[in-house]
């Protein structure tokens, strides 16, 4: 099994059992550097991941792709500067 999908079964509370993704996995992600972004696709993609990442960086863009919806996962930056945080 992959790290990456051993650390979600982990996390899941699946332990050593086999996950199987039969669709892209799509995650929207708030972050301002999209190095970050590019990073978590390429780990992804190692380990056999397919993923489709939406980055946003703002507060309503954040919030607009909430609203739009479809996402499997999540990821946020909490270390965002002042000037793009959104979580409050």
């Amino acid at each position: 099994m992959s790290s990456s999908l051993r650390i979600l079964g982990d996390f899941c509370g699946l332990g050593n059992a086999r996950l199987e993704i039969k669709s892209k996995l799509r995650i929207l992600h708030l972050e301002d550097d999209p190095r970050d972004t590019e990073l978590v696709q390429e780990t992804l993609a190692l380990d056999g991941i397919s993923s489709h990442v939406t980055r946003v960086e703002t507060e309503a863009d954040f919030v607009a792709s909430l609203q739009q919806g479809g996402f499997d996962l999540i990821l946020a930056d909490y270390t965002l500067p002042p000037s793009t945080a959104c979580l409050r």
